[in-house]
Formats: structure tokens, sequence, C-alpha cells
């Protein structure tokens, strides 16, 4: 046994969502909220240090700092990142989003994600209201008197107005969801960059051997980028392991390791409904990962966390028909929570081929589990407002096995996704930053 054991060190990447974002600005705002709760656990002086800044050189991004912050009795010391990708989402014109808004926006009622659809019912109402008013003017008074209307001064002004602000939001907020979203052939590039940059950054620090643990956060957009990550970088995770790590546990707990790993497995055929199920089954995913990390697997993400994400309009948002969705989940092109089982297969654990290890004479055979199945190792949590349309429940659409954790806001304005920038915001009587600090003491 090593009497000098490594420290625990666990490393938190958060992911922005979209909009003119500035580099470090999010991650500060989210450190020095999740450190206020720190400061309150150890009664800090107001002049203690909680948390610093250091040179991040694993980003690639010179832009951009890591954070750290001080270990306290349940969790260890833990390191921020931003991965930040605002940058490759500039010079959005028309051509860029026009297919993917006429497949969203020109939608049956029946074919629209429920949480959105009083939003599409106001401003298709809002659009008629105005063509309304136009086509009675134009028959009351003419066709030219009308024009010199619209076109007077103070319309003139106002219009400017009203453009300029439909003109940002559409290319500044919504035409980044949608670039990313759209793999049209004018988007395939910056949708590589950015999933390059993210695997890569995964990929340093699960290489660097000072982590324990990672959590992967993505508020709005950034989940979407988050849960795409999950995906792309398990593909080459999933089957790696060390031999010798896995010959001393095999032939120390042998049983016990054989059984491991088919836990989270077990788990997600019986898993119950509710609150008591969702526990099972996650403990049921400590042990497979607990699994991986014996036998010497370098995966390293414990949780995937979503904040008002747009992934609860994932069959609305992410593909063209009504149904396509449910029909890429059975073929495992979209990973579930618990992963989904691909009939007639009644198993999602594939077996390597016999390998032998130097000086043993028997060869042996290692479970994994597939290329679809990130979810049975990594905890999937969702934190969404009642009154952000953006975000919503992800358990009926990605799987019973997401834990999912709505918080009752109050919206006077139900057209407005009230609290999306407010979800870490400390000053907001309702953040979530209680629910963040226990998966930060969850391991």
């Amino acid at each position: 046994m090593n009497p000098n054991p490594p420290k625990k060190r666990q490393a938190v990447i958060l992911i922005h969502g979209i909009g003119e974002q500035y580099p470090i600005t999010t991650l500060r705002e989210f450190v020095e909220s999740v450190a206020q709760i720190l400061k309150i656990k150890r009664q800090a002086r107001p002049d203690e240090v909680i948390f610093w800044e250091k040179p991040d050189p694993e980003s690639g991004n010179f832009e951009t700092r890591k954070m750290t912050m001080r270990q306290g009795r349940k969790h260890p010391t833990t390191d921020f990142y931003e991965f930040y990708w605002a940058h490759h989402m500039r010079d959005t014109n028309f051509s860029h989003i026009s297919d993917w808004l006429s497949r969203v926006v020109f939608r049956l009622p029946h074919a629209i994600s429920p949480r959105l659809l009083p939003v599409f019912i106001f401003f298709w109402l809002l659009i008629a209201l105005l063509v309304t008013i136009f086509m009675v003017n134009v028959t009351r008074l003419g066709w030219d008197s009308t024009l010199s209307r619209i076109t007077s001064v103070g319309s003139g002004i106002f219009i400017t107005f009203l453009l300029g602000f439909l003109s940002k939001f559409l290319f500044n907020y919504l035409g980044d969801a949608a670039r990313y979203l759209d793999p049209s052939p004018r988007n395939i590039g910056e949708r590589k960059n950015i999933r390059t940059e993210g695997i890569n950054l995964l990929k340093k620090l699960h290489e660097s051997g000072r982590y324990n643990r990672i959590i992967l956060v993505g508020h709005s957009l950034g989940s979407v980028i988050a849960y795409d990550l999950v995906k792309f970088l398990w593909n080459e995770y999933n089957t790696s392991f060390d031999a010798g790590k896995f010959y001393d546990t095999y032939t120390g707990q042998k049983k016990r390791v054989l059984n491991d790993v088919s836990q989270s497995e077990e788990a997600s055929k019986n898993m119950a409904a509710g609150e008591a199920g969702i526990r099972d089954f996650r403990l049921a995913q400590d042990k497979s990962f607990d699994y991986l990390q014996s036998i010497g697997n370098k995966w390293l993400i414990t949780d995937l966390v979503t904040i008002g994400s747009p992934l609860a309009h994932a069959g609305h948002l992410f593909v063209y028909k009504k149904g396509l969705f449910e029909k890429l989940k059975n073929q495992r092109e979209y990973p579930t929570c618990p992963p989904h089982f691909q009939k007639p297969d009644t198993t999602n654990i594939i077996r390597s081929d016999f390998f032998t290890i130097p000086g043993v004479s028997h060869p042996f055979i290692i479970k994994h589990f597939n290329h679809s199945s990130p979810f049975a190792v990594t905890k999937w949590t969702n934190i969404y407002y009642s009154c952000d349309y953006i975000g919503g429940p992800l358990n009926p659409l990605f799987g019973a096995g997401i834990k999912d954790i709505e918080i009752k806001k109050s919206n006077y304005f139900p057209i407005v996704p009230a609290g999306h920038t407010q979800y870490w915001n400390w000053k907001n009587s309702r953040h979530i930053l209680n629910d963040f600090w226990k998966i930060l003491e969850s391991r």
C-alpha cells in the first residue's frame, strides 16, 4: 500500500451559453458565487482568500484563466476552468441560420416543444396583429397614405430601433444557437472547431494525472456542447484499460470486479420511477465508475450538470421531423441516461478479445460499456426554473436516470425566459448554488 497516496483534487469545467460573452467573465461570476457557500461553511474572515486565479495553459486560449478554490471538509481542492467558444461564432449572417429557422419556426403546433408552444403562439399572434393593422390601414387610407405614415420621421426612428434590436437578437444571440444546432455545410467548420477544442481541453485534464474527478457544467447552449463533449470523448476512452491494473484487481477481487461493471446495467433494467429509483441507479453508476478506475480506464467525468438547457426541446430543435429524435435514440446516436438497450440486444456491455499478460499463463476477457453508454458511469443532473422556458425537464426525453431539479420561480411576463441568466447570482434568492454544492461534495 502506498504510504503517501496522491491527494484528491477535482476539476470543474464551465461552458457558457449564447451571446457576446467575454472570456473569464462568466467563470469569475460563477466561482465568486460558489465560494460564498464555502465562506459560510468555514465561517471565514472577510479578508480570507477562498479562491485565486492561475494561468490556464490547458485551454490553449491566452484569454482565459484557471481559478482554484480551497478544499473544505467534504470536498478537495477544486480547479475551475472555462471552456470559451464564443469567438467561433463571429460574422453570423442570415444564410448561416435560414435553414434552421425555417425548420424550427414553420411547424404545426403539435410538432413544437410544449414549453415553447406559448411563445410560438404569442409571436404568431403578434405577427398576425401587425399584418391586420397594416391591411386595415391600406384598405381605409390607401397604399400611398399608409406608406407615407410608415416612412414618416417618427415611424422611421421607431422602426430603426426595432430592426436594430431584432438584428442583434437574431445574429448575436439566436444565431449562436442556430449555427451550433444546425449541421448545414455553412456551419460544419465552426461546430468541429468548438468540439475539437473542448475535447482537447478535456483530454489534457484527463491525461495530466492531477485530478481524481471532473465535473462538466453547461449553461444554456453550453449544456448542449457539454453533452456532445461527453458523447464524443467517451468513444475514445470507453474501452481503455491498463492490463497490469486489471490483472491485480481481477485476481484480488475477482467476483466483485466481474459484478460491479454490470451494476448500472442491472439497475437501469429494474429502475423504479421517482427519487428512490434515481438514487439506486446513481449508486450503481458510482460502482461502475470505481470499476473503470480500478482497471486503469482514464475516464474521469463523474457528473454532467446542465442548467437552463435547451436539450429539453431536443425533439424540436435538433431534428427536422417529428419522431426522428426517438428513432435516433433507439439507434444510439444520442446517448441516454440510463443507456438505451437496442433490441434484440439485452446488454450494453461489450467483451474484449482474449488478451494476455506477460508472466501469466492463462488469457483474460475484459468487460467494457459500449460506445453509447457514458451515462452508465457519469451522473446527470439537470436544473431549471419553472419560468425559464429555454430549459425544462430532461428525464422524459433522455432517460429516467437523470435527476431533474425544478426550482419554482415566478414570472410576470411569460414570454420572457425569466431567470435564465440568474441561476448562480448570489443575490437571487432562488439560486442553484446549494444544489451545485452537493455535487461538489458528492464523492
